[in-house]
């Protein structure tokens, strides 16, 4: 296993999803390869400081049933002040988790999906930063680039936009997006990196429930997400939603978005 592929499981090894010889050969390699043993002890810090900071939702419809159910399994042995006891801690933990979800949603779209696909984003393009996912081919010709990804993704990016003075190439690699294989490219504004993800739409749903489709978009780039300090841009054409993630300021994200779309 050369150095490429075993970065590129970095995510899969931690949740679990390799095969056993695919783990054996990632765990060969790590212990002759101090770069990469480097890069995975990165990338588990980095998970799990994302997973620290990320938001928390307000619990389901369902789950909240569920545990009402239990906590009130035989109520005729529960007295009335016994109940309103009970039930007035969750009332106000319940309050204080919209409350929280309320601040963190100001300023961005409404929706769970918008920003379950902008978080996700956000921690691909921070991994890009890190050099943990390294630009898997360097070029700023877009001639270059696109054929790269023949063989390495089950669709072909519909990308146009060449880049210019003002936004360069700087080249591409394939990530992991919610459990799919996605095309990244790389372009520059000044000295901040901008991430373009592109991915079908047909793989965007709901993992709980295998259905409902994640995040609603529109067909011209528009901010939709905002944390850390970075920017999410988003818009759908044809069967593809692009996802921009930047540090730069949302407008110059927004102009990028324009070229992009608008790119013959």
């Amino acid at each position: 296993m050369d150095c490429r592929t075993a970065r590129l499981l970095f995510s899969d090894a931690q949740h679990g999803r390799l095969a056993p010889d695919d783990s054996q050969a990632r765990q060969l390699h790590l212990r002759s390869c101090e770069s990469c043993g480097q890069a995975e002890r990165a990338d588990v810090a980095l998970t799990s400081l994302l997973q620290d900071r990320l938001p928390r939702h307000p619990a389901s419809g369902a789950l909240k049933r569920q545990l009402e159910s239990q906590w009130l399994e035989n109520p005729s042995r529960t007295k009335p002040l016994s109940r309103l006891r009970l039930l007035v801690p969750i009332g106000v933990a319940a309050s204080l988790v919209l409350a929280m979800a309320l601040g963190f949603s100001m300023g961005t779209r409404q929706g769970r999906g918008v920003a379950v696909l902008g978080s996700e984003a956000v921690n691909d393009h921070l991994r890009m930063l890190e050099g943990e996912v390294p630009l898997q081919v360097l070029t700023s010709d877009l001639h270059q680039v696109k054929p790269w990804f023949a063989g390495k993704l089950d669709f072909a990016p519909p990308i146009t936009f060449r880049g210019d003075d003002a936004y360069p190439l700087l080249g591409g690699q394939v990530t992991r997006f919610l459990e799919q294989r996605v095309a990244c490219f790389v372009f520059a504004r000044r000295l901040h990196k901008i991430s373009l993800l592109v991915l079908p739409r047909r793989g965007l749903v709901d993992t709980r429930d295998g259905s409902t489709a994640l995040g609603s978009f529109s067909h011209a780039p528009e901010q939709s997400f905002s944390s850390r300090g970075f920017s999410v841009v988003s818009w759908e054409r044809g069967e593809f939603v692009y996802l921009l993630v930047s540090d730069v300021n949302p407008a110059e994200l927004l102009e990028l978005g324009k070229r992009i779309q608008t790119a013959r």
